[in-house]
């Protein structure tokens, strides 16, 4: 189980619960207003804080273990997991993910 705190404004938060195979469980919480643009764009960045948590555990769900991998005939290795920006449709992301390299030839 994994748990982290993502702060996104005064009275606002997303705290994501836990991670159990291909389900992510969070809790989102949004302060209201008694102005509704107000109320909306709370909103909005609540969710949007909510697609990026979402969508950085569907990312480090989708990446290799790291293993050795063969493309056409090419043995690829990875260099590691690396730092890499994402950009999704509710903000910026940035995973580490493997990046792969051939195997250089002798």
């Amino acid at each position: 189980m994994t748990q982290r705190v993502k702060s996104i404004g005064a009275g606002m938060g997303v705290q994501l619960i836990s991670i159990e195979g291909t389900k992510v469980k969070m809790e989102v919480t949004i302060e209201l207003s008694r102005s509704m643009l107000t109320s909306e764009e709370n909103i909005q960045q609540s969710l949007n804080e909510t697609g990026c948590i979402a969508t950085e555990a569907a990312l480090k769900y989708l990446d290799t273990d790291g293993s050795a991998i063969e493309i056409t005939g090419s043995v690829m290795r990875t260099k590691g997991e690396q730092p890499k920006a994402y950009q999704t449709p509710y903000g910026e992301v940035v995973v580490h993910r493997h990046v792969y390299q051939r195997k250089a030839r002798r």
